[in-house]
C-alpha cells in the first residue's frame, strides 16, 4: 500500500540547567513533535545539558547561542541525480544542519557537495535500487564533521565535534514487517555493533524510518518511552524498545504532549483513515527541548517524483 510520508525535525539548543533526561521528558514544553500535511515525513530537533569533551578541536556546532536543526525523512527515492539536486535545493531553504534520509535508492558509497550541502550516502552495490541511506550536512555540520562510516545500505553514521562534546548521528532504514526474522536480526546486530564501535563517552542520535509502532504503554517500557505515544505496539515496536533499553536510549517522539493529534503520527494512508508513528528519533545523553514534524517540505515529494 502506498503511503504519505511526513518530515520530522529536531530543534537543538544546549541547556545550561543540567536537568536529567527523565526530567526533560516530563517537563511541559521540553520536547514537541509537530506533523505536517500528507506528502512529507519527519525531522527532529533538541537540546543538550552536558557531554564529555571531544578529543579534537571543538567546533561551534550545537552552540547555545543558536538553534541547531536536525532531521530524518524517508524520501522514497532520489536515485536520479536530478532528484537529489531538487531535494538539496529545497532543504537548503529550510536551513537544516543535518538531514538524514532513507530509501534513497542510490548506488554504492557517495560523497559530494550540492548547493552548499555535503551529501554522504550508502546504497546497494548491485541489483534492484532498494533501501539506501544518507546524510545531508549544512555548512556548520560540515566543519564539525570528524568522519563517517557507510556501514550498509540501511545504516550510516557520522561523528561531529561540538562545543558540548562528541556527537554520533546514525541514520537508519529498518527492514519492514514483510522482511524475514533473519534479516531483521541481522540489521539490529549490525546496528548494535555500530553503536558498540563508538566510545561510550559520546552521545548519540539514532534516527530514521524504524517501521515500528511503539504504542503508548510508557509504564511498561522501562524508560524507553515518554507518556505521549500513540496507538498500539507491534512486534517491530517491541524490538525497538528492547534495543532502546539495551542502549539507554529514549524514543523522543513520545516525550511531549501535542495540542493537535496529527502531531503525534508520522504516517498517513492514502485514504486518510489510518495513522501511525513509525519514524523515530532515539537519543542518548541528549535532552531535547523542541521537536516536531515539519509541513514545509511537503511539496518536495511532488517535485522529486
Amino acid at each position: 500500500m502506498d503511503r504519505y510520508s511526513y518530515c520530522s525535525y529536531l530543534h537543538a539548543s544546549p541547556c545550561s540547567t543540567g536537568e536529567s533526561w527523565s526530567d526533560a521528558c516530563t517537563s511541559a514544553g521540553a520536547l514537541s513533535i509537530d506533523h505536517g500535511n500528507p506528502g512529507v515525513r519527519v525531522h527532529s530537533v533538541g537540546s543538550v545539558s552536558h557531554s564529555p569533551l571531544c578529543e579534537t578541536k571543538k567546533h561551534r556546532f550545537l552552540s547555545p547561542k543558536s538553534a541547531t536543526l536536525i532531521g530524518a525523512w524517508n524520501v522514497r527515492t532520489v536515485k536520479e541525480d536530478s532528484q537529489l539536486q531538487i531535494l538539496v535545493s529545497e532543504v537548503s531553504m529550510q536551513n537544516y544542519d543535518i538531514l538524514g534520509i532513507s530509501e534513497t535508492h542510490r548506488r554504492g558509497t557517495e560523497e559530494q557537495v550540492l548547493n552548499g550541502y555535503k551529501f554522504i550516502g550508502q546504497g546497494t552495490e548491485e541489483g534492484r535500487h532498494r533501501s539506501g541511506v544518507g546524510l545531508l550536512l549544512g555548512a556548520t555540520a560540515q566543519k564539525a564533521l570528524e568522519g563517517y562510516n557507510p556501514v550498509s545500505n540501511r545504516i550510516i553514521s557520522a561523528r561531529f565535534s561540538t562545543l558540548i562534546g562528541c556527537l554520533i548521528v546514525i541514520q537508519v532504514y529498518v527492514p519492514t514487517a514483510e522482511s524475514s526474522p533473519e534479516e531483521i536480526d541481522s540489521f539490529y546486530n549490525l546496528l548494535q555493533a555500530t553503536v558498540n564501535g563508538s566510545k561510550n563517552t559520546e552521545f548519540f542520535i539514532i534516527m530514521g524510518d524504524f517501521n515500528a509502532k511503539v504504542g503508548a504503554d510508557w509504564a511498561n517500557a522501562s524508560g524507553a518511552l515518554g507518556k505521549f505515544g500513540v496507538g498500539d505496539i507491534n512486534p517491530a515496536g517491541e524490538r525497538l524498545i528492547q534495543f532502546a533499553n539495551s542502549n539507554n536510549l529514549v524514543v523522543s517522539n513520545t516525550c511531549f504532549k501535542q495540542v493537535k493529534p496529527n502531531r503525534l503520527w508520522t504516517w498517513e494512508s492514502p485514504d486518510g483513515h489510518t495513522h501511525s508513528m513509525i519514524d523515530h528519533l532515539t537519543i542518548y545523553w541528549f535532552p531535547i527541548t523542541g521537536s516536531r514534524v515539519s509541513p514545509t517540505l511537503e511539496c518536495i515529494l511532488e517535485l522529486i517524483h
